[in-house]
């Protein structure tokens, strides 16, 4: 029994395998380069242009791999009996590594530098489909820096091409299109700043339970102030939203901008199912003194249950505070 669910373990793991590689060769046109000569399960995907590597593919020992919440893997205790598992890792943002770390499959990284990649475990705890989200954006973050002017070098339809690969929708976000610094300020994808011409950027109130979330946590975990939130429909990057904390407080404490939209990011638990999150940039902090429910029902607004738009002049009553 114990040698069937072995076959039935590796069995699933060079299936998740082959189909991360499958999608590399069909999108990327990259497969495996033995870069490590004698070690024929070590290999990594290479950049197109760039020539860096966006994908490291590696065989380690269990007991090797780093602690992480929710993994079964890391524990140093020799429980794992010497037992490999294929990974590889990605290089990620690490607003988003840290959030996926939360859940099973995935951990800090094993190889490559800590702060910007992130280990997958590739034996079936993860499905290959939410893989190959975190491919392009690995893929597009090891784009060479000579290579991310988006005004040379681009065929016509190519920037469309590219945002629909990833399913994620673009907008300005602060920054010009193809200038090092825009590229400094948004790691996850040098192509977001990608302006949406017919689409001006909205306001939105979104409520966020206290009882559910720790939100100040969220928000203040990191130095830039930049936090991941479930996405609302149709709210997208160069949006503002002003977050509506429910009872007992009852107000709008903060206001943030949305730097990116429709990331895939898949989580569910008793409180809350997201398969798509965005990312926001913190603006104003009124936690002190919120804007009360008493004073947004003088603009009309009253409980807010659900993602709505934020009134011109409730939106003009609180940036003038």
């Amino acid at each position: 029994m114990q040698d069937t669910n072995k076959q039935q373990g590796a069995a699933k793991q060079q299936d998740v395998i082959q189909q991360v590689l499958e999608y590399a060769k069909k999108e990327f046109d990259a497969e495996p380069d033995y870069t490590f000569g004698n070690l024929p399960s070590y290999y990594v995907l290479r950049h197109k242009r760039s020539g860096k590597w966006f994908a490291v593919f590696m065989d380690v020992s269990a007991e090797k791999l780093p602690v992480s919440k929710n993994s079964k893997y890391g524990l140093r205790d020799g429980k794992n009996g010497g037992r490999r598992v294929n990974i590889v890792e990605l290089k990620c943002n690490p607003i988003i590594s840290n959030s996926l770390m939360e859940q099973p499959g995935y951990l800090p990284a094993y190889h490559m530098k800590r702060k910007n990649w992130i280990t997958v475990l590739l034996d079936g705890t993860v499905d290959a489909e939410e893989i190959y989200p975190l491919l392009s954006i690995s893929y597009d973050l090891t784009l060479a820096r000579e290579d991310m002017d988006l005004s040379s070098e681009r065929q016509p339809g190519e920037a469309e091409e590219s945002e629909k690969r990833h399913g994620i929708v673009r907008g300005e976000a602060g920054g010009t299109v193809g200038t090092s610094d825009s590229v400094e300020s948004n790691e996850l994808n040098p192509r977001a700043f990608i302006p949406i011409p017919e689409r001006l950027p909205q306001s939105w109130i979104v409520p966020a339970n206290p009882h559910y979330f720790d939100i100040r946590g969220a928000i203040y975990e990191n130095e830039d102030r930049e936090f991941i939130w479930k996405q609302s429909n149709n709210i997208a990057a160069g949006d503002t939203v002003y977050l509506y904390i429910t009872a007992p407080v009852s107000g709008i404490c903060y206001k943030a901008h949305v730097l990116e939209s429709r990331i895939p990011f898949v989580k569910s638990d008793e409180n809350i199912q997201m398969k798509y999150a965005m990312r926001l940039k913190l603006e104003k902090d009124y936690s002190n003194s919120p804007i009360t429910l008493a004073k947004m029902k003088e603009f009309g607004v009253g409980p807010v249950r659900g993602p709505r738009h934020m009134p011109p002049s409730l939106k003009h009553e609180i940036d003038e505070q």
